[in-house]
């Protein structure tokens, strides 16, 4: 049967047959439907990738139900219209460390140490090979194998955060926020040396709103423009959610806002440290 031959071609799977009704017509039967083979696969021999029958997304149709159908009677382009999704072998990064940084990498906990203080990113729930590569220019190497198309995609993630880990030891993360109003000036209090935030008359209301940054985010007072807020950090995520919280607490309710406009939003991304 079909296990018989999935181990034949050295592949690995959990096999069961189901029928599928709406394929019956393919094959001139409304009585008899297709079987099919539905399985969750699991390639440890690639190079037979391309011996693999055609198949409806995950559901191949397998060799040994084709002696049982002739293909005259399959509707035109019906295998060919659907094909099974490739794995990739190996996918790789490389990213090189500049100097004056550290980066330590242990059992996928990422450490990085620079000017500006250390950053941990634990992405132990990500199955991916994570190396540093020690020489003249340290360098440190991704690399997935067997990975679907969302796997591999893991890769560039990974590595854009120890790029953004590396820039914000470095040079830091600062984002800058305009208050926007009309008529009722929107009040912004600065409160524990920027590690909180109180709004106040938002729209003339009567209530205080209050933002606290998250770890190694402060906040203060533009002197070169008025009405401006500077958010600086190390960590992107801290100081790009900091601002969003400040943006999303200032929302209008219940009011178009084509028309009423007043908020704090974010005027400017870049780092502290420009070149």
């Amino acid at each position: 049967m079909v296990g018989d031959q999935v181990v034949r071609e050295g592949r690995v799977g959990r096999w069961r047959v189901k029928s599928l009704p709406h394929c019956a017509r393919a094959f001139h039967s409304p009585t008899r439907p297709l079987p099919i083979a539905t399985c969750k696969l699991r390639q440890t021999r690639p190079q037979f990738a391309d011996r693999w029958p055609a198949g409806i997304g995950r559901q191949a149709v397998p060799t040994t139900f084709a002696s049982a159908y002739s293909k005259a009677h399959l509707l035109p382009g019906l295998l060919k219209t659907y094909e099974t999704k490739m794995r990739d072998v190996l996918k790789t990064e490389e990213l090189d460390i500049p100097a004056g940084v550290e980066v330590n990498i242990k059992s996928r906990l990422i450490t990085v140490k620079g000017p500006r203080g250390t950053l941990s990113k634990n992405v132990r729930h990500i199955d991916m090979d994570i190396r540093l590569l020690k020489g003249k220019t340290n360098k440190v190497t991704l690399a997935v194998w067997q990975g679907g198309r969302k796997h591999v995609a893991c890769l560039r993630t990974i590595k854009s955060l120890i790029v953004n880990m590396i820039t914000g030891v470095t040079k830091g993360f600062q984002y800058k926020m305009r208050a926007v109003y009309a008529h009722f000036p929107i009040n912004c209090i600065i409160q524990e040396s920027g590690a909180k935030l109180e709004i106040r008359n938002f729209l003339g209301e009567k209530i205080v709103r209050h933002v606290d940054m998250l770890e190694g985010v402060t906040v203060s007072e533009s002197k070169n423009q008025k009405d401006e807020l500077i958010l600086e950090g190390t960590d992107i995520q801290n100081v790009s959610q900091s601002a969003a919280s400040i943006q999303g607490l200032c929302r209008v309710r219940n009011k178009d806002i084509r028309k009423f406009l007043d908020g704090i939003y974010v005027s400017d991304k870049g780092t502290i440290d420009s070149e």
